[in-house]
């Protein structure tokens, strides 16, 4: 139906989109870039066929001519936020941390609610070791979407981090949504199990972490024991569980753990 289309109407810039895209699907990669090439001469300010071009290239890792389809695109729509992403994507590619950080402000410019734009920037500061800039993004991402799980796997960390004991705590309280007991589990799929645990060793791990820095060392040591049980082979744990052992003046149970990791 495209190609009929086309040679009825071979200056429908739609049509040789769509037939781009069947190509895609058909594997038949030069075909599909030569038919949004043509899709651009038809017309170069539609929009789709550059962006199914750029990506086309950015999959090639030809990310200069990735780059020029984007921007072509920001040209004629400034606010196409699927382009200030792919951009944002390259320049982190390229270790350019200063325009990735643009691109992803213009994407919140455009639109303050966009989770992913802050969890991406948050990402980013926390590259830079920007802790304080990295928890107000995420903190503005659960704002947008409370339900989304790796803001509180990113923030409760860094809540530890910066000796924010007690919003690591109140994280480590949401995360317990996100992984029910296994009993509750039963039906459930492995996927879901396996992501379940995850949670909760997240969980275990952090709050452990929150109570030693607390100075509470019998909470630590219930936690990070409860967190070695799903994960027993983490010498990272098994050394923080030393480290609360040592703070509760247990030093044999320390050495113990020390040794085992």
């Amino acid at each position: 139906e495209c190609q009929t289309a086309i040679n009825m109407a071979p200056q429908n810039a739609k049509a040789h989109n769509t037939l781009a895209g069947i190509h895609i699907a058909m594997r038949e990669y030069d075909k599909a870039e030569a038919e949004f090439k043509k899709a651009i001469e038809v017309d170069p300010e539609f929009t789709p066929a550059r962006l199914h071009l750029g990506n086309y290239y950015a999959s090639k890792k030809e990310f200069g001519k990735a780059q020029e389809q984007y921007k072509a695109i920001l040209a004629v729509d400034p606010k196409h936020i699927d382009a200030h992403w792919r951009l944002a994507q390259i320049h982190g590619i390229q270790g350019d941390a200063v325009a990735v950080e643009v691109e992803y402000k213009a994407i919140l410019e455009i639109d303050p609610d966009h989770a992913q734009a802050h969890l991406a920037l948050g990402g980013l500061y926390v590259r830079q070791e920007k802790l304080n800039e990295a928890i107000a993004e995420f903190v503005a991402a659960l704002e947008k979407a409370p339900n989304f799980l790796p803001v509180y796997v990113s923030l409760g960390e860094l809540y530890n981090k910066v000796e924010e004991y007690d919003k690591a705590l109140a994280i480590c309280n949401e995360l317990k949504r996100f992984s029910p007991p296994e009993e509750e589990m039963v039906d459930a799929t492995k996927q879901a199990k396996e992501a379940a645990k995850f949670v909760r060793q997240l969980r275990y791990t952090t709050s452990g972490i929150a109570y030693f820095g607390k100075g509470l060392y019998m909470e630590a040591i219930r936690e990070l024991k409860q967190a070695i049980q799903l994960m027993p082979n983490s010498a990272i744990t098994r050394y923080r569980l030393g480290l609360a052992y040592a703070g509760n003046k247990d030093y044999d149970r320390a050495v113990v753990e020390y040794e085992k990791a």
